[in-house]
């Protein structure tokens, strides 16, 4: 069995960056020194830098990362940023001269650095490019890290807002479920007295609906051929009631049955159509639906015999209310629905669903 621990993505792109930038110092400050000291006669001065070189990479690889471990451990990315920014700079006030002084012994152990060379000067131009190389190395090791902690917490809120978002609708889903049954039972009971075999076939019609509903229950969204087959149960229970007073139709391009829609929004719409429109007619009326899909959205347009009246503009009934808030916690702005009286006794209700 392998044993080894897998690296998380944040460690192998800290590694990446941790030894890579020392890398690219060391290979850079080799260049440099290749071609200052690359002649003959300085081929031990360039020994010299190179040991040097190699030995302030490790150094300060090693120093660094140590760092890093403090910060983490510490929690450094959490504090104010006042604090912070003040612990920064004595880090790097101590780190600079613990990589410098290090460095000088080593070389001046080894020689490399003799006792009469050692001067201010010589200690204050290694420490100022200490500082300068940890301040570069701090600077990018903070970023990083509030970057990845603004990405986490954008994240976060997006999960956050989706729990949010889920809870809503079902809320709103939920409202529909009694107001539907609510409608439903009412219809049946006006039947049960004097047309009991028509309140039969409606209670029939009415169980088909509710065991369909009950398998959509927990789902978000549904494709449109699944509302579809509710919508049509629906409008059955209703010819039953209405006889020759409803008639109805629909147009569906084949490729709409697959579209994602909310459930019960279109049973919804169409249940506001014989409500509010063809109810209210003597003579009765029609139901009319067509769907149609293009390359940005989706068009359902329902025609029903009607006439709008002023309180309904503006859809301010219960389903259509429901419906708008649905439509704005799915698709935002993307979504439309629109309600117009586009003839004498006609009504449209157009609902656009971007894809």
């Amino acid at each position: 069995m392998n044993t080894k621990r897998k690296l998380l993505p944040s460690e192998q792109i800290y590694w990446l960056l941790q030894a890579g930038g020392w890398f690219l110092y060391w290979l850079v400050s080799t260049l440099v020194n290749i071609y200052i000291n690359g002649l003959p006669d300085k081929r031990r001065q360039l020994w010299q830098e190179e040991i040097g070189v190699t030995l302030f990479v490790i150094f300060g690889l090693l120093v660094t990362h140590i760092y890093r471990w403090h910060v983490k451990s510490n929690k450094w990315v959490n504090l104010p940023v006042g604090r912070l920014v003040r612990q920064i700079i004595v880090s790097i006030v101590l780190l600079s001269i613990a990589i410098a002084a290090t460095y000088l012994g080593v070389l001046w152990r080894l020689g490399i650095i003799l006792s009469n060379e050692l001067s201010y000067l010589l200690l204050i131009r290694i420490y100022i490019n200490t500082a300068i190389i940890i301040s570069l190395w701090i600077a990018i090791y903070f970023s990083v890290q509030y970057f990845n902690n603004f990405r986490k917490t954008q994240v976060q809120k997006l999960k956050q807002d989706a729990l949010i978002k889920e809870a809503t609708l079902n809320k709103l889903r939920s409202q529909l479920n009694p107001h539907f049954i609510f409608n439903s039972l009412n219809s049946i009971r006006a039947l049960v007295l004097i047309e009991p075999d028509k309140a039969r076939d409606s209670i029939t019609a009415l169980s088909n609906i509710f065991r369909k509903t009950l398998q959509l229950d927990k789902a978000i969204e549904v494709s449109f051929g699944e509302e579809m087959q509710i919508v049509e149960d629906y409008l059955k229970l209703e010819k039953i009631r209405f006889e020759e007073r409803l008639e109805y139709s629909w147009e569906i391009e084949p490729e709409v049955y697959g579209i994602k829609i909310p459930p019960l929004m279109l049973q919804t719409l169409v249940e506001n159509g014989i409500k509010h429109g063809v109810s209210t007619l003597t003579t009765g009326g029609f139901v009319q639906i067509k769907a149609v899909s293009n390359v940005d959205a989706t068009r359902i347009e329902i025609r029903n015999s009607g006439n709008l009246k002023p309180r309904q503009g503006g859809r301010k009934g219960y389903g259509l209310q429901n419906t708008r808030e649905r439509l704005n916690l799915l698709y935002g702005n993307g979504a439309e629905i629109k309600l117009e009286q586009e003839a004498a006794n006609v009504v449209l209700t157009t609902l656009t669903i971007p894809k």
